[in-house]
């Protein structure tokens, strides 16, 4: 057991397919501030899990979610709640990872 999420290890061997980076789209509300992410990646690639990470106060973790029937996913953190960076990829049955998509959050809109 681990103190914290953490992926499977990869089993290279099992497959030489290496997902694609995901396309990210990031977006504030006006209103709120809430932090909007969302991602995917080609109709034809199999995603099993996608690594969301997540930088706070300097350190990274993960957060393993399971792609479902989806190549769509989308995550929402509120105002108080964003990273500093955040950082998302696709990872195939096998545990093969892809290369990550990294973004900064945009600043929230002054308030009026």
């Amino acid at each position: 057991m681990y103190a914290e999420p953490a992926l499977v290890p990869a089993s290279p061997w099992l497959s030489e397919a290496t997902p694609s980076k995901p396309k990210l789209t990031v977006f504030r509300e006006g209103r709120t501030g809430n932090l909007h992410l969302a991602w995917n990646v080609p109709l034809d690639e199999e995603v099993w899990l996608w690594a969301l990470y997540e930088k706070r106060q300097g350190k990274w973790t993960v957060q393993p979610l399971p792609a479902g029937r989806t190549i769509n996913q989308m995550m929402r953190f509120r105002k108080a709640e964003v990273p500093e960076e955040v950082a998302v990829s696709a990872i195939n049955r096998c545990g093969v990872e892809g290369p990550c998509n990294r973004v900064v959050p945009p600043a929230p809109s002054p308030e009026r």
